[in-house]
């Protein structure tokens, strides 16, 4: 309870993967990616059948992608709180993402906005969220966290923070959350060829989305990328 009424009391004071040319039949992601959404209730703990009649929850909802190496991220992340009778809604767009395995952190801006018996109040948002797959749908394994920094409470529309162009580190000591209903999936995909001389002895195979060399010269040539 105390995370969250810290933040109210606070305000009033981001493709589908591509199909490579030639590649086998067996589909391997082309790009990085984070998408899902998960419900973690504070109260009621476990969450109701329908969480939004919970007092105190926290939404993520994720549609995140870049390349396997990092570029060109896009997407968006939307954050939903409710403290009690008080709402914060967090609609954001994708800066930066950076893949490990199974865990994602995701750099956003957009605008976060304060639903109180006062009326509304929005405020621009910047920085970072961490999202774990650790298991499948309602496991409880899946976390995400975030840490994000508010701008000044000025009057509509709230100039826009930058957001993080560096993934690479989360900061310590944030709360997680849990994926008490819902599924957050990360995909890390295998970095693809940028030289012809990666697909030659036998190099094409590491990739596993070539049929042959040829195919994998010709991704290399024709300069295609997910």
């Amino acid at each position: 309870m105390r995370r969250r009424m810290v933040g109210v009391a606070a305000a009033v004071g981001c493709a589908t993967a591509l199909v490579l040319p030639g590649v086998s039949g067996a589909q391997v992601p082309t790009q990085d990616s984070v998408v899902g959404a998960a419900v973690d209730c504070q109260y009621p703990d476990p969450c109701p059948p329908d969480p939004a009649t919970a007092d105190l929850l926290t939404r993520l909802t994720a549609d995140v992608r870049s390349s396997p190496t990092g570029e060109h991220p896009g997407g968006t992340v939307t954050l939903g709180e409710r403290v009690g009778g008080a709402g914060i809604h967090s609609e954001t767009q994708v800066t930066c993402l950076s893949v490990a395995d199974h865990v994602a952190i995701i750099g956003v801006t957009g605008t976060r906005t304060f639903t109180l018996i006062v009326g509304t109040i929005s405020v621009s948002v910047a920085g970072l969220i961490r999202v774990t797959d650790g298991g499948g749908p309602d496991s409880g394994l899946d976390t995400f966290e975030f840490a994000l920094e508010q701008g000044p409470l000025v009057p509509p529309p709230p100039p826009p923070l930058p957001g993080p162009t560096d993934c690479s580190a989360f900061p310590a000591g944030v709360p997680p959350f849990h994926n008490e209903q819902g599924d957050l999936v990360v995909t890390d995909a295998p970095a693809l060829p940028i030289s012809t001389e990666q697909c030659k002895k036998s190099g094409w195979k590491i990739y596993g989305v070539f049929k042959n060399q040829g195919s994998c010269v010709s991704f290399v040539a024709t300069h295609r990328r997910p």
